[in-house]
């Protein structure tokens, strides 16, 4: 590729030319989130840079980010200002590289073209699921990493679709497959081939072809923490620092209310009632519900709003610590939150070590509390009291109680 020969500029320091104010906007959307001034000035350096290469080579910004980024970690620098020439190292390739993403997402750069081939068949799919299945965006990642697992065996023509050869599609997994991964892998097929039916391209018997894998719900034990075993994991956090603070928060909701770790990494500000001390929340299937605030869990949300969150423009009521200050990206943060915390409480022989732990241990206080299987179900936004019921097997005391004694053996 033949490019435009670089002119040296005439001002000591880099110009970027016509993009200043790209470079000043960058400057403003970092300043704020947590970088001290060295980092900024890095960031900053590099995007004036990039800017000052493009201007002197005679590139406009425009067109995909990863192309332009390509050419300016290839280009032989004589920019100017203080930085040598040679070549970029893979840091600073990195600062020109947020660069470019804030670019994108400001639109004056396109965003990278996907590499997928099944693009085209999955985007419609996602967009079906949330339009009219009222499926998470967590959910729908979830199934989208697995229909691109079956769509190179299954094909993307409805036409070509049988029962035999979808069933031999799961029946072919069987060895190679978890029984939990199996049952995933069922439920992406059906609810792809129910989108393809309710589009008219294919036959919903089809969906009945899938088979059923067979699973023993029920079979073991909700087990959580004791009520002493959570108040040691909530003396763990260190109110001292605001990460502590925040951790508490955290803490708090999952072993008071039961709460998901999608629920807590997804908490935002207009979802609390502060005057009426509830809190609104949206499960699984978008299911709006509102559960009372306990004084311990509001008080220790006040804590870290007032004085540890940091004071950041956005919505959700808990942020990383570490800069950039934004919200967790994933549910598995909250997750490693808690097993952090079950380490520095020296709490190590338990069932498990993500936020679930917590959601039956709130079960279990619960129903050690005299609450009813109802009112558990209704906290933990059950929407089969079957699957409250589990939580019934907990409560050994009562189930001693009515236990029938073991008949003694009789001779024959």
């Amino acid at each position: 590729m033949t490019t435009t020969p670089l002119l040296l500029p005439e001002r000591w320091a880099m110009d970027p030319g016509p993009h200043a104010g790209l470079v000043a906007a960058y400057a403003r959307a970092i300043s704020g989130v947590g970088y001290d001034a060295y980092t900024t000035n890095c960031l900053v350096a590099a995007a004036r840079h990039f800017c000052a290469w493009a201007h002197l080579s005679g590139r406009t910004l425009d067109g995909a980010g990863d192309a332009l980024l390509c050419d300016f970690a290839g280009h032989n620098c004589q920019c100017g200002g203080q930085r040598r020439g040679g070549p970029r190292s893979r840091r600073y390739l990195f600062r020109a590289e947020r660069f470019t993403r804030f670019l994108v997402a400001e639109g004056v750069l396109a965003p990278t073209p996907s590499d997928d081939p099944y693009a085209d068949h999955v985007t419609p799919y996602l967009d079906w699921l949330a339009r009219h299945r009222g499926l998470s965006d967590i959910t729908a990642r979830c199934h989208a990493k697995g229909l691109r697992q079956l769509l190179p065996v299954i094909g993307t023509d409805p036409s070509a679709w049988t029962a035999a050869g979808l069933r031999s599609v799961i029946l072919d997994r069987r060895g190679r497959e978890s029984r939990g991964a199996l049952k995933r892998t069922t439920t992406v097929l059906r609810s792809w081939l129910r989108y393809h039916s309710a589009m008219g391209q294919c036959d919903p018997a089809l969906v009945a072809a899938v088979p059923t894998i067979a699973d023993w719900k029920g079979h073991h034990l909700p087990r959580g923490l004791r009520p002493e075993e959570v108040t040691g994991l909530l003396a763990a956090c260190d109110p001292a620092t605001p990460t502590g603070r925040r951790d508490r928060a955290i803490l708090l909701l999952l072993a008071r209310l039961g709460l998901r770790a999608e629920d807590v990494r997804t908490l935002r500000f207009d979802q609390i009632d502060w005057a009426r001390g509830r809190i609104t929340l949206s499960g699984k299937g978008r299911r709006e519900s509102r559960l009372p605030l306990p004084q311990e869990v509001g008080d220790a949300l006040l804590v870290w709003l007032e004085d540890g969150r940091p004071q950041v423009d956005d919505p959700h009521v808990f942020l990383r610590y570490a800069p950039p200050w934004r919200p967790f990206t994933e549910s598995a943060a909250i997750s490693k939150i808690v097993a952090r915390a079950l380490d520095r409480a020296g709490l190590t022989n338990t069932p498990s070590r993500g936020a679930h732990l917590l959601r039956h241990s709130a079960a279990r206080a619960m129903l050690e509390d005299g609450a009813s299987l109802e009112a558990i179900g209704t906290v933990l936004r059950h929407r089969s009291v079957s699957t409250t019921a589990n939580y019934a097997k907990v409560d050994l005391d009562a189930l001693r109680g009515i236990a029938q004694a073991w008949p003694e053996d009789r001779p024959c």
